[in-house]
């Protein structure tokens, strides 16, 4: 039977655990199991350890018992940079932002919006669903937009909304007295509810 190649020998049937292979060890032929193969842990090369964890980001693991797969939701966003590398784990931070000019854009990372500015100004929402996913804004989280200067019940301040996103039914809003201001939450695709 030695002279038969691997390749002629009988398909087995599905494994059991209690099948014996020979393997060669520190140059000797033994024989082990297939059970007692399975069981040991995975490592790399021919050194074997107990207890190693292997993580991957966003993908599958295969089978080995002692991995896990991380994944992350925003804000919170991994990096796996390859083998033997670290996984690194970013968070998207929201802003504060003094509005000094007539008119801004209100960007998805802005959580405080403060008006400073001698004369009118105009502010365009941005849309609340490009708003929640950005920093995951969540409930009980706020935009908060603020009168700073003092003066908004001479210089009001209008808030516009973003595409065809209502703010309580509105499509815009108005800052009318010395330091008002709106809190305001996106609650779904489309909705920005008034605190």
């Amino acid at each position: 039977m030695s002279n038969i190649p691997i390749t002629s020998l009988p398909i087995t049937n599905p494994l059991t655990g209690d099948e014996t292979v020979p393997i060669v060890q520190a140059g000797t032929t033994k024989r082990t199991t297939t059970g007692a193969i399975s069981a040991l842990p995975f490592g790399q090369g021919s050194t074997f350890a107990s207890g190693i964890s292997f993580v991957t980001v966003g993908s599958s693991f295969g089978l080995l018992p002692s991995s896990r797969v991380l994944a992350a939701a925003s804000p919170v966003t991994l990096t796996d940079s390859g083998t033997s590398a670290p996984i690194t784990i970013g968070v998207a931070f929201i802003s504060e932002v003094t509005v000094t000019t007539a008119t801004y854009t209100i960007l998805p990372t802005d959580g405080s919006v403060y008006v400073n500015r001698a004369g009118t100004a105009t502010l365009t929402m941005p849309a609340a669903a490009a708003w929640l996913a950005a920093v995951g804004h969540v409930a009980p989280f706020q935009l908060l937009i603020q009168d700073v200067s003092g003066s908004a019940s001479v210089n009001n301040i209008t808030i516009n909304r973003a595409g065809a996103d209502t703010m309580n039914g509105l499509t815009s809003i108005t800052i009318t007295s010395d330091y008002g201001g709106y809190k305001l939450r996106s609650a779904a695709s489309g909705l920005w509810v008034i605190q």
